[in-house]
Formats: structure tokens, C-alpha cells, sequence
């Protein structure tokens, strides 16, 4: 599954990026593993359901921005960790 974000320029900066939500789950499974994380602790730590965190790191289910930051705090790291597999259109 792909998404496109944001629309137009800043900066001189495309802002039309296309996110791989299924390498990006990945990265999420692979930075929670890192840190000894279970999913049921992070669904927990986000006020998430267990399943929820499943299908988004498997199969890159649509999940908002808002869940998306959550995440990024509950791995302890920033988005920009995670920014590998966006790129520019």
C-alpha cells in the first residue's frame, strides 16, 4: 500500500512524497524488536490494540499521522528514522 502526502512546494521543496506503508511497518517490527518491545507493550504505551500494531507492521495498514508520531516516541527514536523507503514524485 502507497500514500501520498502533502501537496505543492516549500522552499523549493517537493512536498508530494509517496510512503511504502508495508516497509515502513517493517521498520517499525524491526526498530521494535531492536528495543525488546512486544507489540502487546507497544499497543499499550500507544492506546492501541495488539491487532492494530500487527496489521500495521505486516501488512502496512492505513494508520494516521497522530499514530504514526505515537509510534515513533513509544521506539524512542524520531520520523526521520523511518524515513528510508518515502522518496519524492
Amino acid at each position: 500500500m502507497v500514500a501520498v502526502v502533502g501537496m505543492g512546494a516549500v522552499g523549493g521543496i517537493p512536498m508530494n512524497i509517496k510512503i511504502n506503508r508495508r516497509k515502513l511497518g517493517k521498520r517499525f517490527a524491526e526498530r521494535r524488536n531492536y528495543l525488546g518491545i512486544t507489540q502487546q507493550e507497544l499497543a499499550d504505551t500507544i492506546g492501541s490494540a495488539v491487532n492494530t500494531i500487527s496489521k500495521i507492521e505486516s501488512q502496512g495498514e492505513g494508520f494516521s499521522i497522530e499514530t504514526f508520531f505515537a509510534i515513533c516516541g513509544a521506539l524512542k527514536t524520531t520520523p526521520n528514522f523511518f524515513s528510508v523507503g518515502l522518496r519524492w514524485i
